[in-house]
């Protein structure tokens, strides 16, 4: 009962972080860019590309869902794929 409890818990955390990050880009990060003296237009611009990361979420998990990839699992070999991608642009950064 414990391992329920905690993987539901664990689950709330998760989506509840996610929808506060949602929230914030949809709520009040016009509103920080306004304040700053962009106009609507690059508003909405900067708004689309901050939200793109939230649309490929749901096609990567249809898609990580669907199909076996390297015949390890559904889930699995994903991780190191996404990990890989993740790190490429912090590389570029850096």
């Amino acid at each position: 009962m414990e391992n329920k409890s905690r993987r539901y818990a664990m689950f709330g955390s998760l989506y509840f972080s996610q929808g506060t990050i949602l929230s914030y880009f949809t709520a009040l990060n016009a509103l920080y860019f306004l304040d700053r003296g962009l106009s609507m237009t690059d508003v909405g611009i900067f708004a689309s590309i901050a939200l793109i990361p939230f649309v490929i979420k749901i096609l990567w998990g249809i898609l990580s869902d669907k199909v076996n990839l390297f015949g390890l699992g559904h889930r699995k070999p994903y991780i190191p794929v996404s990990y890989t991608h993740l790190t490429l642009p912090t590389k570029r950064i850096v």
